[in-house]
């Protein structure tokens, strides 16, 4: 499991003294040249999560590149992509910043991964060990996937099947379709 790699997660909260910066819950930018790969308006889930008249945008970084950066240079690089993308015109509006780190988040599917993963499953299935979701199955799952392993693992428990059995059952989630 140790050579399982997975990359870490940076959030930078930007509040800003207006009603809205976006009109979509959230926005990918998959392109090298901006340090963050998604943007959400936390707004667009829940109004009551923000007065009327502010607004916090998150921009989620997962590249080690700009995860390595503090967090004042990370804050100034993701205002600097912001204006990039013609997604805010100045920083003059932001009156406060947050930034919130987290450590193995995302798993990388690297060429060796499958061979690392099944080992350290036949490893934990010998010890009749269960894992599930994304950290005991190293996947990357949506909320709806997370409820079908839930029920799944109820399934393997209640009937009390051998780990073999686990091992088959599981299989069905390689065939999730992540949908974000």
């Amino acid at each position: 499991s140790a050579k399982l790699k997975y990359n870490d997660l940076s959030l930078i909260y930007l509040f800003f003294n207006k009603p809205q910066i976006i009109t979509d819950n959230w926005i990918f930018f998959p392109e090298l040249k901006f340090s963050f790969n998604r943007l959400s308006e936390q707004k667009s889930f829940s109004s009551y999560t923000v007065p009327k008249d502010k607004t916090v945008l998150c921009a989620e970084i997962t590249n080690p590149k700009f995860n390595s950066l503090s967090d004042e240079q990370i804050i100034v690089r993701v205002v600097r992509d912001l204006i990039k993308a013609k997604i805010i015109k100045d920083d003059k509006e932001i009156f406060q910043q947050q930034v919130f780190r987290f450590k193995n988040i995302y798993p990388i599917y690297d060429l060796n991964y499958k061979d690392n993963l099944n080992k350290a499953l036949t490893f934990m299935d010998q010890q009749e060990i269960i894992t599930v979701g994304r950290f005991g199955l190293f996947n990357y799952n949506n909320v709806d996937h997370c409820f079908d392993m839930g029920e799944t693992i109820a399934e393997h428990i209640v009937a009390n099947t051998s780990s073999i059995n686990w091992g088959k059952m599981r299989k069905k989630f390689d065939d999730y379709k992540i949908v974000d």
